[in-house]
């Protein structure tokens, strides 16, 4: 599962900082090559889109959250694959946009297999955890998380009981 998360995890990283690094109009141009999203709806991905993968890249990398990072991840990639499969069906051509402007490759049924390669390992991630190194798999997260949980329900309480004695006065 290391190598998983590694690979898709710096993969997103990767694409998410060409974006970013390209600029929003770059991004908004591929975006719109697909074709397949409103114009109000293309601008919105186009704006969030490279954040989404710096993010889940990270967390991939850093192994927190394993099993939703993957899962969120595998989603994101569905949503591409499915548009790139559009494109693909409709007999149209479109830059990939993958890894930003740069990247100069079409649109191609070999971009759809690499994605269902990679949807399908993080499927494994999804099931099995993180695996080594990941942070989430360290036994002293999980006491952490619960003392916080803990300290929240207590704070919640805590609150509670101020806001009903001020209720009642």
């Amino acid at each position: 599962m290391l190598v998983v998360r590694f690979v898709v995890g710096g993969l997103l990283l990767g694409a998410g900082l060409a974006k970013l690094l390209a600029g929003h109009a770059a991004v908004l141009q591929a975006v719109k090559g697909y074709e397949v999203l409103p114009k109000p709806a293309a601008d919105l991905l186009a704006r969030i889109l490279p954040v989404i993968e710096i993010g889940l890249g990270g967390i991939l990398l850093a192994g927190l959250w394993s099993r939703t990072a993957a899962a969120l991840a595998a989603l994101l990639l569905v949503s591409m694959t499915a548009a790139a499969a559009a494109v693909l069906i409709r007999g149209r051509k479109a830059d990939c946009g993958c890894f930003g402007p740069r990247s100069s490759s079409q649109v191609s049924w070999t971009i759809v297999a690499r994605n269902v390669v990679l949807i399908v390992a993080l499927g494994a991630v999804v099931f099995d955890g993180g695996g080594l190194l990941a942070v989430d798999s360290l036994p002293w997260i999980r006491v952490w998380a619960a003392l916080v949980v803990a300290a929240g329900i207590g704070t919640v309480i805590s609150l509670a009981r101020i806001y009903s004695r001020e209720a009642t006065i």
